[in-house]
């Protein structure tokens, strides 16, 4: 499901049957988009609780940013690459990485987190190249170990429960890494 929780009210169900809801942002002009992971799929929910599909055909779609120029930033961590999604289609803005799952827009400039080797990526170097930010972050498994997914509980909490570590752009131009191997956040100074 998604949800919308304002303090004092109750919850109120935006969106109801989704498989595997990961990433999510509200953007400038209010409208929740999120990831569906297990139907490959990017959902808009507009403030009148419309909701229209933006992306379908994608591979594990887990983080997304909302681009500056229109169209979203979304990670694929089954493709290992993160695309930039518009109404024309889907162009590729960093490839050859192992689980990408955060996304974030800073100085112009698209980061992400790749919880498959620990290491935090921004696109648009020199030439076009990706460069790493930060390695050995606390995130993922770094392939030692594959994590036990657990179904859920039915009635109580959805499943499948699945890990996921995002990020996010801060004023200063750090970056915050949420650290799921350790349940903590790192900020990451670009260069």
């Amino acid at each position: 499901q998604c949800a919308r929780y304002r303090p004092g009210g109750e919850a109120e169900i935006l969106l109801d049957g989704l498989d595997r809801a990961m990433g999510v942002t509200v953007t400038g002009h209010g409208e929740i988009v999120l990831c569906e992971a297990g139907a490959g799929r990017v959902i808009a929910i507009r403030a009148d609780g419309q909701a229209r599909t933006l992306a379908t055909g994608l591979d594990r779609p887990t983080g997304l940013a909302e681009a500056p120029g229109g169209g979203f930033f979304v990670s694929e961590a089954g493709a290992g690459r993160v695309l930039h999604v518009t109404g024309d289609g889907a162009a590729t803005v960093m490839s050859g990485l192992i689980e990408p799952h955060g996304v974030a827009v800073s100085a112009g400039r698209v980061v992400a987190l790749d919880r498959g080797d620990g290491a935090l990526h921004r696109a648009g170097g020199k030439d076009g190249a990706t460069e790493v930010l930060a390695s050995g972050l606390p995130c993922g498994t770094h392939g030692e170990l594959r994590p036990n997914i657990l179904p859920g509980i039915k009635d109580l909490m959805p499943g499948p429960l699945l890990p996921f570590a995002d990020i996010a752009a801060l004023p200063d131009g750090r970056i915050a890494v949420g650290g799921d191997a350790q349940g903590s956040i790192v900020a990451v100074r670009q260069p």
